[in-house]
Formats: C-alpha cells, sequence, structure tokens
C-alpha cells in the first residue's frame, strides 16, 4: 500500500481540524469582531482605567502618586511593559484586554467541553462571545478581562491533568495561574477556594499527599512571595491589600446580588439558565455518591455549583457590596448551565423532529443574542462619552503646568492625573486642612468637578475667596454652555486663601 505524502496528510489534517471545529471557530471570529467593532470607542477614562495606567506611569515615567494597596501589581506592570515599548493607548487597550476577552471565548469551550461535553460547552462559549457585560468591560481597561482569563486557564488545567488524566507537569502549572490571577484581581482567591473545597468534599484528605500539588502550591508561594515583599516595604504590611476586603460587616447582607443572575443571562436566556440551575437535584440526591466516588457526572455538577456559590457567599455575606462585573468570574459556570437547561430541552424536541432540535437551539440563541448585543451597544453608546471634559481639561493643564507642579481637585483627580502627567492632590478632609494642604505643596491649580458628589464646602470655596482663586477654563456638560461641569481655577494669592 503506497504511502501518502507528508502534505496531503498535514491537509488531511487540517480538513479533519476544521470539519470537526468549524461551529467553534465561527464562534470566535464571531466574538473578535465584536470586540474590534467596540474597540477604543470611549471619549475618556474612568477612575479604575485611569489608576491602573497612572500606576504604570508612575512606574516608566516617574510620575508622582499615592499607590493603592488593593490595586495587585500585575495589570500596571504589564501596561509599563507597553509603555517602555512607547505603545500608544489603543495598542495597550489591545493586548491587555481585548485579546484577553477573546480567549476567554476560547478557555469557556475547553472548560465546558472537559467538565461537561461538546454541545454544552459550544452553547456556553456562543454566549460568552455576545455576553454584554464582558463587551462592556472590554472597551475599558479594566482588569476583569485579564483575570478571567487566568481563573479560567487554572480551572482548564485542574480539571483535565488533575481530574480527569494526571499529568504531573500541567498540575505544577496549576498554581501558577492561580497566582497570576490573584496577581491581577484579589478576588481571583475564590477560585482557588473552590478548589480546595471541591478536593476536600471528593477527596477528604488524599490530595494532601500528592507531591504535585504541593509542588503546584510551590510554584503559588514563588509567584506570591515577591509581591508580599513589595507589599511589606511599599506599604509596610505584608497583607496590606486586605484592607476594605475585610471591614464590610457593617453593611446590610447584599441579598441584591442574586439578582445578576438575571442580569447576566437577560431574561430570554435565565429561563434555561432556571432549567439547567433545576438539573443539579440530583447531585442533592445523590450527595452521598460524590463523597463515595460513585458518580462521576455528579462531581462535574458540585464543581459547577461551588463555583457559583463561593463567590456568591462571599460577595453577600462577607463583602455585602457588589458590581456586576465583581462576579464576572462566576459567568462561565452560570452559561454553562445555561447550556444545560438548552440541551434539555433540545434534546426533548430531538425525539420527535432532529431538524426541529436544531432549529430551535439556533432560534434560542440567536433571541438571547440578540437581547445581548442589544443591551452592549446600548450601554457602551450611551456611557462612551460620560467624563468626556475630564480628557481636554487634563491636557490643558499638561500644557499650562511644569512636570513638577501640583494640583488639587475635588473629584476626579485619578483621571485627571492620567490626561495631565501631574501630580493632582485630592481634596479631602475639612476646609482648613485643604487650605495647609494648599499651601504646603504650593498647588499652581483648583479644579472643581460635579461629576461625583463631593462635600458642599468644596464647591463653595471659590466664591469664598475669589481675589485668591482666578477661574482659567470651564467645560460644560452642555453644547449651549449652560451647565458647568468642570472649572480649573488658578491660585494667585496663598496668603489670603
Amino acid at each position: 500500500m503506497e504511502e501518502q505524502p507528508k502534505e496531503e496528510i498535514k491537509k488531511n489534517k487540517y480538513l479533519s481540524f476544521l470539519k470537526n471545529n468549524w461551529i467553534l471557530i465561527l464562534i470566535l471570529i464571531i466574538a473578535f469582531i465584536i470586540r474590534v467593532i467596540y474597540f477604543n470607542v470611549n471619549s475618556a477614562m474612568w477612575w479604575d482605567e485611569a489608576e491602573y495606567m497612572n500606576i504604570a506611569k508612575h512606574w516608566v515615567f516617574k510620575i508622582p502618586m499615592d499607590l493603592n494597596p488593593q490595586r495587585p501589581p500585575l495589570f500596571p506592570l504589564i501596561i509599563s511593559f507597553f509603555y517602555l515599548l512607547k505603545s500608544s493607548e489603543a495598542i495597550i487597550r489591545f493586548f491587555v484586554v481585548l485579546i484577553p476577552s477573546f480567549l476567554i471565548v476560547f478557555f469557556t469551550y475547553k472548560v465546558g467541553k472537559v467538565i461537561y461535553n461538546k454541545r454544552i460547552a459550544l452553547i456556553a462559549t456562543f454566549i460568552m462571545a455576545v455576553f454584554w457585560l464582558l463587551i462592556f468591560n472590554t472597551a475599558r481597561v479594566h482588569t476583569d478581562a485579564l483575570s478571567i482569563l487566568f481563573n479560567l486557564i487554572a480551572i482548564y488545567l485542574f480539571w483535565k491533568y488533575y481530574i480527569k488524566t494526571y499529568n504531573k507537569k500541567y498540575i505544577w502549572l496549576i498554581g501558577l495561574f492561580l497566582g497570576l490571577g490573584f496577581l491581577t484581581r484579589i478576588v481571583a482567591v475564590l477560585i482557588a477556594i473552590i478548589i480546595i473545597v471541591y478536593l476536600i468534599i471528593t477527596e477528604r484528605t488524599k490530595f494532601l499527599k500528592d507531591k504535585n500539588i504541593w509542588i503546584s502550591f510551590i510554584g503559588l508561594l514563588i509567584v506570591l512571595i515577591p509581591y508580599l515583599i513589595w507589599s511589606k516595604i511599599t506599604f509596610d504590611k505584608f497583607l496590606a491589600f486586605t484592607h476594605g476586603y475585610t471591614e464590610k460587616n457593617v453593611y446590610p447582607i447584599a441579598w441584591y446580588i442574586f439578582k445578576f443572575f438575571q442580569v447576566y443571562n437577560e431574561w430570554f436566556l435565565f429561563i434555561f439558565f432556571i432549567i439547567g440551575l433545576l438539573t443539579l437535584y440530583k447531585l442533592i440526591i445523590g450527595f452521598d455518591l460524590v463523597i463515595k466516588d460513585k458518580e462521576g457526572k455528579l462531581k462535574n455538577d458540585l464543581f459547577i455549583l461551588l463555583w457559583i456559590i463561593i463567590p456568591l457567599i462571599y460577595f453577600v455575606f462577607f463583602q455585602r457590596a457588589a458590581e456586576d462585573r465583581w462576579l464576572m468570574p462566576i459567568a462561565p459556570a452560570v452559561f454553562l448551565l445555561v447550556g444545560k437547561g438548552i440541551t434539555i430541552i433540545t434534546d426533548f424536541i430531538k425525539k420527535y423532529s432532529k431538524a426541529l432540535a436544531i432549529i430551535a437551539i439556533l432560534c434560542i440563541l440567536l433571541f438571547g443574542a440578540v437581547q445581548q448585543l442589544t443591551h452592549a451597544d446600548d450601554i457602551i453608546k450611551i456611557k462612551k462619552d460620560s467624563e468626556y471634559q475630564i480628557k481636554p481639561a487634563g491636557l490643558w493643564l499638561k500644557d499650562n503646568s511644569n512636570r513638577d507642579d501640583t494640583i488639587m481637585s475635588n473629584n476626579v483627580y485619578m483621571e485627571l492625573q492620567y490626561f495631565s502627567d501631574r501630580k493632582i492632590l485630592s481634596v479631602a478632609g475639612s476646609e482648613d486642612e485643604m487650605k495647609t494642604k494648599l499651601k504646603e505643596n504650593n498647588a499652581k491649580y483648583y479644579v472643581v468637578t460635579s461629576f461625583y458628589k463631593s462635600e458642599d464646602w468644596t464647591y463653595e470655596y471659590p466664591s469664598k475667596h475669589q481675589e485668591s482663586l482666578k477661574p482659567v477654563q470651564v467645560y460644560y456638560l452642555n453644547e449651549a454652555k449652560t451647565q458647568p461641569v468642570l472649572v480649573i481655577y488658578e491660585i494667585k494669592d496663598y496668603e489670603n486663601l
């Protein structure tokens, strides 16, 4: 029998790959196009975005700023690398946000396939591709996409190479990616907790005897120890990041967080999420089988349930506060349950007609996608020009001040610093404290804005000191210039402040 030429073998492999994965490839193309459409559309930066960019500028260009211990260093460190390469803001956005957001779609498929099956994985992957909240945050320089990507890779390595097929080299990498997730976003520690709780339930103490798990843990420490040392040097505490995460029990229990399930899915796909959630009744009935390691499929459901419940417990009962994006790490698990719900319905239809089942799943996903993309488009367009006046104000301050000049602002000082490349001090405390701060820092300008609510005296201060504070630039909320939203005052006389 004549052997096939190597070129033909390679060609057949490519054709076979395309034949078996054309749906995934199509979803990935759709995901990338959507993200490019909304790439770099915003007129200005918000607080969180500006703070991470400012940290990078502080490290690279020595622009003064006070670092926040709650901001882990990996994200601004990556941005710093691009600043060293003299990259534009657009290039930074593309590589640190858009590419991770795109890869989240791919790893949703990888995780879904290894935990459940290809069909459920493809459904969850499609929903992730059009997920309005991820698309919205892809248009912002937020840490969420990169952190979730590291989470998904860690979960994939854990399930693929520890649970399903044991491969020690990949097990070693689990700790690395858990560490990278933590260094990007502190709450990524919840993913490690999910894995540990799952192992305790299913293996009790057995996993503690596995040397490769300990090697993975050592890898985690190798990633974290430099951060803890840096934190001690910078903030005088190894665990400085805990400030703000452990002081929330004075707030009421955040029951409102449960509405995020409907917020993520919109009302139509939420129906299928409920159906998928109901399939977990077998987990409750057969929980003793999970303990006795006799039912592998129930373990899949257990992990998905823990993936959702543990972050909920933290944010509802401990943090007691959350924006919708803070719980985005649970979105892949949520969409896998949506996938389960959809397959239950379509499997029932398939008993009567395979063609009708295909039509049904396409209609469900199309209608769900329309809701998701409509929401994404609406909110991006509504928010894209919010606070746009800060950018020209910051650029004006840059053009009309020296590098060593100090500026004070009653709010949005982080955004102003990004565009001005000047040290912006926040107005905090009493009026007397601000006077002292103005004089001590020899501040050149005082900026008053109404983007966020500040204390009343910060707005009244210029009118009380008209001889010392001269308005030099005004920015308005409307074209008619009847609603000033940002005023820059030049400080003329320190003695009479």
